[in-house]
C-alpha cells in the first residue's frame, strides 16, 4: 500500500493515475482532516470527570432504581480485568450507556470506552462523557472512507493497548421492545483485525439489560405511533431529569459467557473467505456471529413483572379487568416462563402488583384497570414484544405445552403473535 502511495504521488502531474487514485491519495493525505477526526472521536478516562458522573449519578439511580440486580459478572471479573474486551449490551435505554460505567467503577474494575453516536455528544452530558469513556461517532459515515480509517485505526489503537469497548450492535435503541436487527460494519472491522495480525485474539461478551420500566417509555411509544424524535439538548436533558424523580423501576443486567472470535473464525469457513476477499459470504458469515451475540443476550434477560402484567392485559384486549384476575393469570404465565429455564422476576404478592401498576401510570378504580389511551396501550405493547423472543424457548423446552390449560396456551399464542401487533 505504501508503495503504491508514493507512485500516486510521483505520477500526480503526469496523468498515469486515475481520478479516483488522485482523489483517494489527496483524502488518505489530507492531515488537517485527519486530526480533526480523531479530535471528534477522542475519549479518554479521567478521574475527576467520573468523580463528577458519580456524584450526580448515586443519587439519581438509588432515587429511580429500587432494584439494580446484576449476575453473571464475578465469573467475568478476571477477563474483565485484562484486555482486549468488547462489551455488547442490549440496548433499550440512554441509561445503558451509564449504568455499565456505574457498575464497573463502583466494582473498582477500569471502565469501558463506549462508542456512542455523536447525538449525545451535546453540553454539558457529551463534555463529562467523553472525559468518562465516550468515544462519539457519527450516526452514518456516508462512505466517508478518511472517516471510516481513522476511526478503524482508533478502535485497533485501543484494542491493542487492552482497553475494553462496550458497542450497541443494535446500532439505537428499539423502539418496539423487539431487539433490533444487528449492524455488522463494527464487527467485520473486528474480524478484520484478527485476519491482519493486529490482535492475537478478542473476546465479545454478550450482556442484558432489562428494565421492569423503560423510563423513556412514553418518548418511544410517541416514536413508535409515528411522532418525530426529540433532538437530545440540554433542555431535554433537564426536563428528563425532572421527570426521573417521579419515576421508579427496576433493572437488571446479565452477562453471559464470552464469544471468542478466534475461534468463530477457525471454526467457521470465515479465513478462506476473507482471504476471497470480502464478499457476501464473508457478510453472511459476520452475520451469524452478530446473530449468535444477540441470542446469547435474549437467553439470559430476565422477564419482568411488567413483561407479564403487559402480556395478560393486552390479551384481554385492554379490558377494565380486575386486578385479582390479572394477577392469577400473570402467575400461571411466570410459573410456565420459569419451568422453560426463563429467569422471571414477577410480584410475590397481589398488593404489590397493585402499586407496581400504580406505577405504571395505570390507577386502579375499585380494583379494576382504567380503560387505557392509545399512548398507553403502545407503551405497553412494547413489553409485550420484548417477550415474544421467548416463545421458542417454550417450545423447545420439556414443558408437555398441549397439557397446559386452554386459557393459558391461548396467551402463550398471544405472545407468540406479538410481533405483528
Amino acid at each position: 500500500m505504501q508503495d503504491r502511495e508514493v507512485k500516486v504521488a510521483t505520477d500526480l502531474g503526469t496523468g498515469q493515475i486515475t481520478r479516483a487514485d488522485k482523489k483517494s491519495w489527496t483524502e488518505r493525505n489530507d492531515l488537517p482532516r485527519r486530526a480533526q477526526y480523531r479530535r471528534q472521536m477522542q475519549a479518554s478516562v479521567q478521574p475527576w470527570a467520573v468523580a463528577t458522573l458519580k456524584l450526580i449519578l448515586t443519587p439519581l439511580f438509588s432515587r429511580v432504581f429500587k432494584t439494580l440486580d446484576v449476575d453473571g459478572f464475578n465469573e467475568l471479573r478476571e477477563l474483565l480485568a485484562a484486555g482486549p474486551v468488547v462489551l455488547a449490551p442490549t440496548h433499550r435505554s440512554h441509561f445503558d450507556y451509564l449504568l455499565l460505567t456505574y457498575f464497573f467503577d463502583r466494582q473498582g474494575l477500569r471502565l469501558p470506552y463506549i462508542i456512542a453516536g455523536d447525538n449525545l455528544n451535546f453540553f454539558p452530558a457529551g463534555f463529562f462523557l467523553r472525559r468518562s469513556g465516550g468515544l462519539f461517532i457519527r450516526r452514518s459515515f456516508n462512505n466517508d472512507r478518511l472517516y471510516q480509517e481513522v476511526f478503524e485505526n482508533y478502535v485497533s489503537e485501543l484494542l491493542e493497548q487492552g482497553k475494553m469497548l462496550e458497542v450497541f450492535i443494535e446500532g439505537g435503541r428499539t423502539r418496539s421492545g423487539i431487539l433490533r436487527e444487528p449492524k455488522l460494519g463494527f464487527l467485520k472491522t473486528l474480524v478484520g483485525f484478527l485476519e491482519q495480525g493486529k490482535l492475537a485474539d478478542l473476546k465479545i461478551v454478550p450482556i442484558s439489560i432489562n428494565y421492569d420500566r423503560v423510563i423513556e417509555e412514553t418518548d418511544l411509544a410517541r416514536e413508535f405511533l409515528g411522532q418525530s424524535k426529540p433532538k437530545e439538548s440540554i433542555f431535554e436533558l433537564l426536563e428528563s431529569f425532572f421527570r426521573l424523580f417521579k419515576k421508579e423501576s427496576a433493572c437488571y443486567i446479565r452477562f453471559q459467557q464470552p464469544l471468542a472470535v478466534r475461534d468463530f473464525i477457525l471454526q467457521s469457513e470465515l479465513r478462506a473467505n476473507i482471504e476471497r476477499g470480502y464478499n457476501g459470504e464473508v457478510w453472511h458469515q459476520v452475520e451469524n456471529l452478530a446473530q449468535q451475540i444477540i441470542t446469547q443476550a435474549e437467553a439470559v434477560e430476565v422477564i419482568t413483572t411488567r413483561n407479564i402484567f403487559a402480556a395478560i392485559w393486552s390479551f384481554n384486549n385492554f379490558s377494565r379487568m380486575h386486578v385479582e384476575e390479572l394477577y392469577r393469570q400473570g402467575r400461571s404465565l411466570a410459573d410456565c416462563l420459569q419451568g422453560a429455564g426463563v429467569e422471571v422476576r414477577y410480584a410475590h404478592h397481589l398488593e404489590l402488583l397493585e402499586a407496581k401498576i400504580e406505577r405504571y401510570g395505570h390507577r386502579l378504580i375499585d380494583g379494576y384497570l382504567p380503560d387505557p389511551t392509545e399512548l398507553a396501550r403502545t407503551a405497553e405493547l412494547y413489553y409485550l414484544r420484548a417477550l415474544s423472543s421467548h416463545f421458542l424457548r417454550l417450545e423447545n423446552s420439556k414443558l408437555e405445552l398441549e397439557k397446559l390449560s386452554s386459557e393459558l396456551a391461548a396467551v402463550l399464542c398471544h405472545i407468540r403473535n406479538a410481533a405483528k401487533l
